[in-house]
């Protein structure tokens, strides 16, 4: 096994491909020596290949079709008025939240969290995203 450890940031400037070729091949061979660090490669390869990755699902076109009908039919009502006539009170909307430490993009998505049951506890989380129609 390697006497030499690889510094944390260079594993991950390595993973990442931030590395000179020069770099990046002088810690491919250290890894060969050096499972603990080839671990640490990995499994921030997979966290970086989970959270970049689309797992939405898109709605039936029914369902879309419906939400937009309920909410054409009150002009004068704003956006969380007219849901919160629909659906519940409004108790979380990441939009009004400081945005936590980790990684952005340019997204226009936001999350809310509406109380349909305050006798049972019972929550709904939605996921949203601007899009142009």
């Amino acid at each position: 096994m390697s006497s030499q450890r690889i510094p944390y940031d260079k594993l991950i400037a390595y993973a990442v491909g931030d590395l000179t070729p020069a770099d990046a091949d002088r810690v491919q061979e250290l890894l060969a020596d050096d499972p603990q660090a080839a671990d640490t490669v990995a499994r921030f390869r997979m966290a970086r290949e989970t959270l970049q990755a689309d797992d939405g699902v898109e709605p039936p076109a029914e369902a879309v079709m419906a939400a937009r009908a309920i909410f054409r039919s009150h002009p004068r009502q704003s956006l969380i008025g007219r849901a919160a006539a629909v659906v519940g009170e409004l108790i979380f909307d990441s939009r009004a939240e400081p945005a936590l430490a980790g990684l952005r993009g340019q997204a226009t998505a936001f999350q809310t969290t509406w109380r349909l049951s305050p006798e049972d506890g019972l929550d709904l989380d939605l996921q949203a995203e601007l899009v142009d129609d």
